[in-house]
């Protein structure tokens, strides 16, 4: 492993070490390589950064915000017609709004989620079939329906998460799940993911830094696929070994596998009223499927 690590194709470059982010008004900066200022940019926005709105729905408890979020994803699920799902869709959509997250974060999550609708159209509707003239493609239109019924139902949970968590730092949002009772376990996997997922997503920055300062170029070519094994076995080993010197540091600190809340949230009227309304829109949505015909959309 000690040679892995010391690999040259991967290691960081001396002029990333010498001239780091702390030394930006020193002249040394200035003869950094293009690739590593381009990088150091690059790593200020990450797509990892959360979604946080400052909307009416910011100062709710997070609890009913995750509450609501379920019952409206059961919701969503248990819809039968299009009908149904496109009213969930627009109250998630009336969600978004009251969370203050801004139209480029939500349409570019959009964009994210339905890349997986885009491939269900295209696999969905359209299938080989083969016949007394060889194989064909053939198109069936019953499918459609359910094409679209599939696809309100994903931006439907879509838009109703991100309006009641996109207003919620994920740390709180943990703090309500550990609240509501969950497993103490799965709140903790799921806090350490949030805490050290940016650290991995910081390693990959900087190997893909060193990577472009010796002029890597990816190409469809043995060197490519080797040097990408290489990328993401590095990030495998530096993760494993963060992981190692974290714990280790974490029993120093007299970790015993419990998180201890230490602040407590308080329910207000206006959380109940908004847990009703929510109660009451989803009941609203649910007769009216139940009511509309399954072979009407």
């Amino acid at each position: 492993m000690r040679r892995f690590e010391q690999s040259p194709a991967l290691t960081t470059p001396e002029p990333e070490r010498r001239h780091s982010p702390g030394h930006a008004h020193g002249h040394g900066h200035r003869h950094a390589p293009a690739a590593l200022r381009a990088a150091g940019g690059a790593a200020k926005a990450s797509p990892l950064d959360p979604a946080l709105g400052r909307g009416p729905l910011s100062q709710l408890d997070p609890r009913v915000k995750l509450l609501a979020a379920l019952a409206m994803s059961l919701a969503t699920a248990a819809c039968r017609t299009a009908t149904g799902a496109a009213l969930m869709c627009a109250l998630g959509l009336s969600l978004v709004a009251l969370s203050g997250v801004t139209l480029r974060t939500a349409l570019g999550r959009a964009v994210a989620v339905n890349v997986f609708t885009a491939f269900m159209w295209v696999f969905l509707l359209w299938r080989v079939e083969f016949g007394p003239g060889g194989p064909h493609f053939a198109h069936h239109p019953e499918a459609l329906a359910v094409a679209v019924l599939v696809t309100l139902k994903i931006n439907a949970v879509f838009t109703c998460l991100l309006g009641c968590l996109g207003s919620t730092r994920l740390d709180r949002v943990l703090h309500a799940m550990a609240h509501l009772r969950l497993p103490a376990k799965l709140v903790a996997v799921f806090f350490l993911f949030h805490r050290y997922v940016h650290v991995i997503h910081g390693e990959y920055t900087r190997l893909r830094a060193a990577m472009r300062a010796r002029c890597f170029t990816p190409r469809f070519d043995r060197h490519t696929y080797k040097s990408l094994g290489y990328l993401v076995g590095m990030i495998l080993v530096r993760a494993w070994d963060r992981a190692e010197r974290v714990y280790a540091a974490m029993l120093c600190r007299g970790f015993t596998g419990t998180f201890w809340l230490l602040d407590h949230f308080h329910w207000r009227r206006r959380d109940t009223a908004f847990g009703l309304a929510v109660l009451f829109a989803l009941a609203a949505v649910l007769i009216l499927d139940a009511r509309r015909p399954q072979w009407i959309s």
